[in-house]
């Protein structure tokens, strides 16, 4: 119950501030892995070596990612790893 609470607030305070922004425990810590190497730089098949998958999973699963965050674009996803400390990029 807390927890819909705490995401109604920042859903309310993200629209008042003009800037909707997804709630941060959207993304697993997997997920979040994966959207820090995209946005350092790493390719799908360097992210995929790295994480032991195979690059279509590492499509999937950026696709996934994308939906959730409701992002149409690297550059997006970027944006969220910045916002989220994942990355100093």
């Amino acid at each position: 119950m807390a927890t819909k609470i705490m995401l109604v607030d920042e859903y309310i305070s993200d629209s008042q501030s003009g800037s909707p922004q997804p709630p941060r425990n959207l993304l697993s810590s997997k997920e979040r892995e994966l959207v820090q190497m995209l946005a350092e730089g790493l390719g799908t098949k360097e992210a995929a070596r790295t994480l032991h998958v195979s690059a279509k999973t590492i499509d999937a699963r950026r696709r996934s990612i994308m939906g959730k965050l409701e992002i149409d674009s690297i550059a997006h996803s970027t944006q969220y790893a910045m916002r989220e400390g994942l990355t100093a990029v």
